[in-house]
């Protein structure tokens, strides 16, 4: 005997259609739909292919039906028909963590951590200032050698991580390997509180005279600590900027913007064409700017709105791109909340920087090409600033004016720092650096749509947020 699902899933899809018959039929009266479906015809044969599933599944099926599920299949289903990499549709709950991420807000320990090159360990690479885990104690370079009693050693890396993760106010215990004041090794006990925090997406210190500031994605809150940042690198008498942007996979637009703002002199710093040919200046900066040479550090994880900030400080002649040749994401999508609290993200525009040369699918080349060894890549979260040849190209670029390559010795291109066109350098390789480090924590409930240059990277990641 068929085991069929309750007729409640057909009248549900007929009140559903119905309804959508009705809104269509008045959109196109009042000839505002103008979406791929463009005709009622080709909606009714949409909607007469799902009453045909649907009727299939009826009579055959073998088992229930969810039919949160069910709608939820049909929606990704319609999305990815469109053939767009960057389109997605989300249910209420991915939703929710998806808004929160764009406003920075995590919940977790507060730590970002790789898979230790030689040993398996986790390996505490960057530490949320605002997290728990900074106030306890946990500092970039830790191993956390066991989770909840078990030893990482033994149930693996992946496993280890996904322990960390949890609800707020949960607790997690680890025992830490660090070193002491007399710089002996040690192994220390956390009992941590999970907390909600906002993510530290900016982290900066001085290189001698150089301001150092790494970037690790473009969200509502980075504008902020980017600003603080910089100011505090000119406060401690900085004479020139890095701003490190390799494996940062790209976020807002309009956060972008805010930062380039700040650094930028005048002038037109974004723009979109979309799919009738037209284009648009979406952001302007105004007449305040930082007037110190700059550098870009990029690499081949270097994405979206990531390439469109480097882009746009090279286009004013304000800096030079050392490193490796980016990504290649120059479109951008918004994120359309629906009514039941999910959400559809697709490409609408492509972005353009400040030349309006877009790089979708091109990428950008750097001024000065410089890659990583193989051991340098294996040990890239370890590396000092000394050891590290982009950025002591970098720092070497911003204190005299001269791009050389430290590791080969090659003769150096005297480039000038303001006022002429640098863009015409020569191409670096696509950069084959390892994943940037992702963060262990899942993020809290936030509702905004959004315009988004967007992460194009999710398959490099190989770190977690914690």
């Amino acid at each position: 005997m068929n085991k069929k699902v309750p007729v409640g899933l057909t009248v549900s899809l007929m009140i559903i259609t119905a309804a959508l018959t009705v809104c269509i039929t008045m959109l196109v009266s009042q000839q505002v739909f103008s979406g791929t479906l463009s005709g009622l015809s080709q909606q009714r044969a949409l909607f007469d292919k799902l009453y045909e599933i649907d009727e299939k599944i009826q009579q055959y099926y073998y088992g229930e039906v969810d039919k949160e599920s069910l709608y939820d299949g049909a929606a990704q289903g319609y999305i990815s028909g469109l053939g767009d990499p960057y389109a997605d549709y989300s249910g209420v709950e991915d939703s929710e963590l998806d808004a929160a991420e764009n406003e920075g807000q995590q919940i977790g320990i507060g730590v970002t951590v790789v898979q230790h090159p030689d040993n398996g360990t986790i390996y505490v690479a960057r530490v949320d200032a605002q997290g728990p885990a900074n106030q306890a104690g946990i500092r970039p370079g830790d191993e956390i050698i066991r989770v909840d009693g078990q030893a990482v050693a033994e149930i693996g890396y992946s496993q280890a991580v996904e322990l960390l993760l949890g609800d707020a106010g949960s607790l997690v215990t680890v025992v830490v390997k660090t070193t002491d004041e007399t710089g002996a090794a040690v192994e220390v006990p956390y009992s941590i509180e999970r907390t909600e925090f906002t993510h530290t997406s900016v982290y900066a210190h001085m290189i001698g005279t150089v301001g150092y500031i790494q970037i690790t994605t473009f969200d509502e809150a980075t504008t902020e600590q980017f600003k603080t940042a910089v100011q505090s690198m000119i406060d401690q008498g900085a004479t020139g900027l890095i701003f490190d942007v390799r494996n940062n996979g790209g976020g807002l637009v309009d956060a972008t913007a805010a930062m380039l703002d700040y650094l930028l002199p005048e002038g037109d710093i974004i723009s979109a064409t979309y799919a009738d040919g037209t284009t648009e200046v979406l952001y302007t900066s105004d007449a305040s700017e930082i007037d110190l040479p700059m550098a870009v550090l990029t690499n081949g994880y270097t994405a979206s709105a990531a390439e469109l900030f480097a882009a746009a400080i090279r286009d004013y002649d304000k800096g030079v791109l050392i490193g490796s040749q980016t990504y290649g994401k120059g479109v951008m999508q918004r994120t359309y909340p629906l009514s039941d609290g999910s959400s559809v993200k697709f490409t609408i525009a492509a972005f353009n920087p400040p030349s309006g040369e877009n790089f979708n699918d091109v990428g950008l080349a750097p001024d000065l090409a410089v890659d990583l060894t193989e051991e340098q890549q294996k040990y890239y979260y370890m590396l000092s600033d000394t050891e590290d040849p982009v950025i002591a190209a970098a720092a070497n670029w911003v204190q005299t004016g001269t791009l050389s390559r430290p590791d080969t010795g090659g003769e150096p291109e005297s480039v000038p720092q303001t006022g002429e066109d640098v863009s015409g350098a020569p191409a670096g390789s696509t950069s084959s650096l390892q994943s940037g480090g992702a963060a262990v924590s899942s993020q809290t409930e936030s509702g905004a749509s959004s315009e988004e240059a967007g992460s194009a990277l999710s398959s490099q990641d190989a770190s977690s947020d914690s």
